[in-house]
């Protein structure tokens, strides 16, 4: 199949190359040129790094080909024309610089997430010493405890199993276990919620001014370019 895929991508890239009005313009593309030095290499390692070690070798075995291991490698730049998904859904960009620039308000979040679950895990770790059943409910060190209220308390993974027996050694703890769920996940983690909602509505908006104006700027082109007779990029009166 690799012969198959090798040439179909060569005919995509020549079909492109003569969309271009000029080899200038193809080369200006930047997606072409990336999806150009793909069909290369694929050229290179699929018929010509072959035919290379045919001659050499005088057999085509695929044990000779695994000697070049580094080369073959270069096959993963392919994973690359995955990027082209970005200029078919612009969406998808809008959504990566939207987690970029949220990425502070997540970080500072998450920090106050882990020094707001330690006080706690100190808390219970304190509790335990006067009550042995949270030492069977794995509060018998601040690790312990600190690794409980994150998979129940903030991810509330069975923690209704979880108050009810804190609920039988004491319904204090219970309480306590339940306002931590309230600060932790109903409201710091809704709260990163909402700002990643409001990062991503600012940065919607500006995509869709720099799309604006891009396509201003084409619609201008094509219109100066009907009157560039010499096609030098140049108006004479």
């Amino acid at each position: 199949f690799d012969n198959i895929w090798c040439a179909w991508f060569l005919a995509e890239a020549l079909i492109r190359w003569f969309a271009f009005k000029t080899w200038k313009t193809a080369f200006s593309d930047s997606w072409f040129v990336l999806d150009v030095l793909l069909v290369l290499f694929m050229i290179f390692e699929t018929w010509l790094l072959q035919l290379a070690v045919y001659a050499i070798s005088g057999s085509s075995e695929s044990g000779h080909l695994n000697k070049l291991s580094v080369l073959r490698g270069l096959r993963l730049l392919r994973l690359t024309r995955i990027a082209r998904l970005f200029k078919i859904f612009p969406q998808l960009v809008v959504l990566m610089k939207g987690m970029y620039l949220a990425m502070k308000s997540l970080i500072y979040t998450l920090l106050l997430l882990i020094v707001l679950t330690f006080i706690c895990a100190v808390v219970f770790k304190n509790f335990s010493d006067v009550n042995e059943g949270l030492k069977d409910a794995k509060y018998d060190s601040v690790g312990g405890a600190f690794w409980n209220l994150m998979i129940y308390g903030t991810f509330l993974d069975g923690v209704g199993d979880m108050l009810n027996i804190l609920k039988d050694l004491n319904i204090g703890y219970a309480l306590f276990f339940i306002g931590y769920i309230f600060i932790a996940n109903l409201t710091m983690l809704n709260m990163l919620i909402g700002v990643l909602c409001e990062v991503l509505a600012r940065v919607t908006d500006d995509e869709k001014n720099i799309l604006a104006k891009a396509e201003l700027e084409d619609s201008i082109t094509e219109i100066m370019s009907c009157y560039d007779v010499e096609d030098d990029n140049l108006i004479n009166r």
